[in-house]
């Protein structure tokens, strides 16, 4: 081969490759975006439904978390998200309590599930 030809395949070559990079960091840059915007709904979400699930006189009994969890100068613990979401599941399946609590103590519940998969990479308590 000549050496015209080996020039004209590596310029090729490296016009594919930076293609290829292009098209693979666009879809990088995607997928980040997406992430930080599910993040953000979901911490939104999770901080108005612990305002609403607050109450003066600790009828559901999670008021200390709470107070923890709105604070955003503190970070909720491992066991402290567990027994969160625990208590917001023990909530969502008692009927002496409101509907409408329920069914925010339900998404709250989801809120901590998705905080514990992806701040600690597991959602049981383990010992």
């Amino acid at each position: 081969m000549s050496e015209l030809v080996l020039i004209w395949l590596f310029g090729i070559l490296g016009a594919w490759q930076l293609t290829i990079s292009g098209f693979v960091l666009s879809i990088k840059i995607e997928q980040v975006k997406t992430k930080v915007a599910v993040d953000l709904f979901i911490d939104t979400l999770g901080e108005k439904l612990a305002k609403a699930l607050h109450a003066d006189d600790d009828h559901l009994g999670i008021d200390s978390l709470l107070d923890k969890y709105l604070d955003r100068t503190y970070e909720l613990s491992y066991e402290e998200w567990f027994r969160l979401k625990n208590h917001c599941n023990h909530i969502l399946e008692s009927k002496e309590i409101s509907q409408l609590e329920r069914s925010m103590a339900g998404m709250l519940a989801a809120v901590c599930e998705h905080k514990l998969m992806m701040k600690f990479g597991k959602t049981k308590q383990t010992v």
